[in-house]
């Protein structure tokens, strides 16, 4: 970060995007194995409320691309916040599927505000060029944040059960956000002012929704396989403390790949760089087949992970400002948003929908190998279209 300008806003929009996609996302994947099996759901049917979340923040993406144009986007950090931590709380009392469902949505409404959307739009105000970097590093937060904490919860559960594990989440979720939107984002409060000086053309180029379509399969393959990989190792007999080291090794690996890839895709730009998102899609896919041959291969697979998961962020906003600088940064990264939003959707039950199906992991990862083959055709038509 030497050289950086404005490292209090990095600092501040990483532990806002480490509460909201680490904490509030990936810890949350810890609740679905002693959910499902502690309330009799199945997985495939619990795992839809990770879709329900989903699918509403997608659709509810460009409504926040114009509030942000309009009101303080740290100001609607606090209120979403607030939101997302009492939809964290209602999880703990809930008792059948409908009410995991219902706060699922809560969720899916406020979780916007705090995750890459709002921090990548505040970023786009102070950084141009170093934009990239700046996404990268601030994301670099989601690992940190996971890896200190998903060990803690997953702790927890297994001690105290999964609905005191939803009540540390919240209680943990509500400490970050109060330190990062009161008092490390303080001064930087102002909302998109690029939105009142971008030209927005009338329409926009077909390749525009080819990456659409590429962008969704590759956040499909990314959460099929990521947020069904503690269920998938428990299920090789893996012991809890070496599945908790593996997915703590993934995390803290995402801290270094973030920046890494970010630096790439900044420097190379999209229309070389965009290669290796099919790249780490196949790998990891590839990999995940070979945790059954002992810890060696699942050391390779969760650092593989890590670089499969920076799909679901960095490439994006570096679309919106690379090839797509001439419209509303803010609303051209919400359409792009809303197709990974729509691919994680659909991923992560496909992945249990999979092993309720046929008891095994292996076909979704197999499936994932195949699906990369059109994204990387539809990414490389949208590259040269």
């Amino acid at each position: 970060m030497r050289g950086i300008k404005n490292k209090r806003l990095i600092l501040g929009c990483a532990i806002v995007a480490g509460t909201g996609i680490g904490l509030f996302g990936n810890c949350i994947g810890s609740f679905i194995l002693p959910v499902s099996q502690g309330l009799g759901f199945s997985r495939g049917a619990f795992a839809v409320t990770s879709t329900i979340s989903t699918i509403i923040s997608a659709l509810t993406l460009p409504l926040y691309a114009k509030l942000f144009s309009k009101v303080s986007i740290r100001m609607v950090m606090f209120f979403c916040g607030v939101g997302c931590i009492a939809s964290v709380v209602g999880f703990s009392f809930s008792a059948s599927l409908w009410q995991f469902y219902l706060f699922a949505g809560l969720n899916g409404l406020c979780i916007n505000g705090i995750t890459m959307m709002a921090t990548s739009t505040l970023l786009s105000n102070f950084f141009d060029k170093e934009l990239s970097v700046a996404v990268a590093i601030s994301f670099a937060g989601m690992g940190i944040i996971s890896a200190v904490f998903l060990p803690v919860i997953r702790w927890i559960i297994s001690i105290y059960g999964f609905k005191s594990g939803y009540i540390w989440v919240a209680i943990i979720g509500a400490i970050l956000l109060s330190i990062a939107i009161g008092f490390v984002l303080h001064g930087f409060n102002m909302p998109n002012k690029k939105a009142e000086a971008t030209v927005v053309a009338s329409a926009k180029p077909k390749g525009f929704y080819y990456i659409l379509g590429g962008l969704f399969i590759a956040n499909f393959i990314n959460l099929a396989i990521y947020n069904n990989t503690i269920s998938y190792l428990t299920e090789l007999k893996y012991s809890q403390s070496f599945v908790s080291i593996i997915t703590s090794l993934a995390l803290l690996t995402m801290v270094v790949a973030k920046p890494l890839v970010g630096a790439l895709f900044g420097k190379a730009t999209v229309k070389k760089a965009w290669v290796v998102i099919p790249v780490f899609t196949v790998t990891t896919a590839a990999l995940a087949l070979t945790a059954t041959f002992g810890w060696i291969a699942c050391v390779v697979f969760a650092v593989s992970l890590a670089f499969c998961s920076t799909v679901n962020s960095i490439p994006s906003s570096c679309f919106a400002q690379q090839m797509f600088s001439q419209w509303d940064y803010a609303k051209t990264l919400s359409l792009l948003t809303m197709a990974c939003y729509f691919g994680s959707a659909l991923g992560t039950p496909a992945g249990a929908l999979v092993f309720d199906i046929t008891g095994s992991y292996s076909t979704g990862w197999w499936m994932c190998i195949f699906l990369s083959i059109p994204m990387a055709f539809l990414l490389l038509k949208g590259i040269r279209d």
